[in-house]
């Protein structure tokens, strides 16, 4: 079983590759130490999609944590790397549950490091996690200034986060999405800031 999914991540379609990757993580890859070497090469290979690659460092994490951690934090750490590649690292870290609370303080000071990123997805994604897994954080700053951002889709994305939080954590962010319904550069933000505030209300 383990071997014909491994073949199937060789294959051209993403579909495929997805498929055989969600039924390995599926699956106690322990016993298997070729299966986890082909999700380490996944993890490292560039060409891969962002979401495969760190969907692939899941299955290593799983079956070796250590090894797991040693590629997440090189990818979290270089900051020239693909912000998406980033940010889904980030994703991934956060759902790791740690049974030492020495660990788990480390985990929160290490997000919170991670909302003073030089790439914007990233710092907005440290603050989304961070704020699921520490209810004293406020996320509402690292919003704001997201909200201003140069890029669209950053300012895009931190409306669609802002739906997410409860509004008690974004309650410093209301006034500048009523701004931006009249005010920003973008038709397209303008229309997505008028639904979050919907959405908040």
């Amino acid at each position: 079983m383990v071997a014909s999914f491994l073949t199937q991540l060789d294959s051209s379609d993403a579909t495929e590759r997805e498929d055989a990757l969600l039924e390995l993580l599926e699956l106690d890859l322990t016993p298997h130490p070729a299966a986890v070497d082909r999700l380490e090469a996944m993890v490292l290979a560039e060409e891969e999609l962002p979401a495969l690659r760190l969907g692939a460092l899941q299955g290593v994490l799983g079956a070796d944590m250590e090894r797991g951690f040693k590629w997440l934090f090189t990818i979290l750490r270089q900051t020239d790397l693909d912000p998406e590649l980033r940010w889904r690292a980030l994703g991934v870290f956060s759902i790791v549950e740690f049974d030492d609370p020495e660990q788990q303080a480390s985990q929160l000071s290490d997000l919170l490091d991670y909302t003073k990123d030089p790439a914007a997805m990233v710092r907005l994604h440290a603050a989304i996690n961070l704020a699921g897994l520490d209810s004293e954080f406020e996320p509402g700053p690292v919003l704001l200034s997201l909200l201003g951002d140069e890029e669209e889709h950053v300012r895009i994305e931190t409306l669609k986060a802002c739906t997410s939080l409860p509004l008690s954590k974004i309650k410093i962010a209301k006034k500048a999405i009523k701004r931006m319904i009249n005010n920003d550069p973008s038709e397209a933000v303008s229309s997505f800031a008028a639904m979050t505030l919907e959405m908040i209300r």
